[in-house]
């Protein structure tokens, strides 16, 4: 990196909003990195130096909003800024949004994606990155991008050397231990994941790259040593989960509740991480918050949808707990085997439009239902039971949502791509949750869930990078895309959707795509 490659500020106050803009111009700043939100706990952290639509002056300087396109964990900002008797420019602001003060993310992924983001974009001056106060967030971005820089010119990434150098220039820079920490497995993750953006108008370059014999490659890499380094990553990062041994063992899993919550779980290797476990809400006294379920990321919003497990005969009532707590407007579940009956499978859905589903909490109806290929699609009412003991605050309430039950466990590229269109239209707008399940709530159910931030991605946008959405996911649910075949099928998916006009004909540039 060169000498003047950033400048780290912290986030501009009232007093010095005008001066903040004024150094964007005067230092010819073409990108921005804001590691900060305007509001944490509370308290201002930044004040907000853009305007929310149209044009804006702040001293002589003006600002308009050209387009935001908003991700799970960061926000793009296009602005164009002006100056009586000068040129307009043009300035990127990338703004992550996920990264707590004084703490760090809970996964190092949507920071490796994000800063592939800010690389991606060419800029011929220095990069300004600023949190709150400017050295926490912002050193711990910096020195990011300086280890791996210097692991590509050198192979080695020295951390304490750049710590060292880091805080001669400014002090305090990388603020706490747990961020100094947090930065070895950013770099990790950015070192393993190095070269694996994929340009739209690359695809076929980059796939022909991963199609190469696996035994005699002579390309970068292929698709089992990327996936085969994501698996390493993911190990090396990843806590180990596992049952409580007895009821006074907290080691782990310090909220699973002993026993009772085992029973709950139809593998014992395949558990939620409590970071992400949605945790239901009590309506009457003494009633379990447990389930087998994990909050994951679509494209725009972070623990939005949910991965789970086909519900057991013991978490039926669960099961419609989630859907209607968290607000499910679809349900994308693949069925057991029916030529194996499966009795760990609880009966959970309507037999026919005529003969509803029913427990002492729920009764669930079939409103519609048609056959479309490889799915039976059926538009179900939901409604909840008022029972003794029930909070009183709680109504009786009726729910509609969609169920797209998979018919084929046969995991194809063409097959996918097939239930992805059945998917994408019926996918909920607004809050609505997409709940992804099957039998172990990973290896079925986890590569739609993949497959369908990947393909908004190439739809939506640009540049994408494969192990990194993978390794987001696998952050949370570590079992999904278990196999290097279903890490094959991903990469075909893309190439069938890109090559597919009539579905995926429109992909456009996020700096020139409408606001999403």
């Amino acid at each position: 990196m060169t000498d003047k490659a950033f400048i780290a500020s912290q986030g501009p106050s009232d007093f010095v909003l005008n001066d903040f803009v004024r150094m964007l111009w005067e230092q010819k700043i073409d990108k921005v990195v804001m590691l900060t939100n305007l509001i944490e706990e509370g308290k201002k952290k930044c004040s907000i130096y853009w305007p929310v639509e149209g044009e804006e002056e702040f001293g002589d300087v003006s600002v308009r909003l050209l387009t935001t396109h908003v991700f799970a964990e960061y926000t793009i900002r296009h602005l164009r800024l002006s100056k009586s008797g000068e040129p307009c420019r043009h300035l990127t602001q990338f703004h992550f949004t996920a990264w707590p003060d004084k703490s760090v993310p809970e996964s190092p992924w949507g920071l490796v994606d994000f800063h592939h983001r800010v690389v991606a974009v060419p800029g011929s001056g220095p990069v300004l990155v600023h949190c709150s106060a400017g050295v926490g967030r912002t050193g711990t971005f910096i020195g990011l991008c300086n280890l791996l820089h210097e692991a590509e010119a050198t192979g080695k990434m020295d951390f304490q050397s750049v710590l060292w150098k880091l805080r001669q220039d400014r002090m305090h820079t990388i603020q706490t231990v747990e961020q100094y920490k947090y930065l070895h497995k950013v770099a990790l993750v950015g070192y393993y994941t190095a070269g694996t953006i994929i340009n739209v108008k690359d695809m076929h370059f980059r796939l022909a790259d991963l199609e190469s014999d696996e035994e005699d490659s002579k390309s970068s890499r292929n698709y089992k040593q990327e996936f085969d380094a994501v698996v390493e990553v993911c190990d090396a990062i990843v806590p180990k989960i596992r049952e409580p041994i007895n009821e006074g063992d907290q080691t782990v899993y310090q909220n699973l509740g002993g026993t009772a919550n085992r029973r709950k779980d139809r593998l014992s290797n395949i558990l939620p991480n409590p970071a992400y476990r949605p945790d239901l809400t009590a309506a009457v006294p003494h009633e379990d918050t447990y389930i087998n379920a994990v909050l994951v990321p679509n494209l725009t919003k972070n623990g939005h949808d949910i991965l789970t497990q086909l519900p057991l005969p013991l978490t039926v009532t669960d099961f419609w707990r989630l859907v209607t707590q968290f607000n499910a407007g679809l349900i994308v579940a693949f069925a057991a085997d029916s030529d194996q009956p499966d009795e760990t499978v609880g009966d959970f859905l309507p037999k026919s439009e005529t003969e509803p589903f029913e427990n002492d909490r729920f009764l669930v109806e079939t409103k519609h239902h048609t056959e479309r290929g490889l799915v039976s699609e059926f538009t179900l009412i939901v409604h909840k039971k008022i029972v003794p003991g029930m909070d009183s605050s709680i109504t009786e309430t009726k729910k509609t949502l969609a169920l797209l039950l998979c018919k084929t466990s046969e995991l194809d590229p063409e097959s996918v791509l097939e239930l992805q269109e059945q998917i994408s239209f019926r996918r909920p707008t607004g809050s609505s949750r997409t709940i992804y399940m099957c039998r172990n709530g990973a290896d079925h159910c986890g590569l739609m869930c993949v497959q369908s931030i990947l393909l908004d991605r190439l739809k939506f946008d640009q540049c994408l990078a494969v192990p990194v959405v993978v390794g987001s996911i696998k952050a949370i649910r570590p079992q999904v895309i278990p196999t290097v075949d279903q890490y094959k099928c991903l990469y075909r998916v893309l190439k069938l959707a890109y090559d597919s006009q009539n579905v995926y004909g429109n992909v456009t540039d996020v700096s020139s795509a409408s606001e999403i």
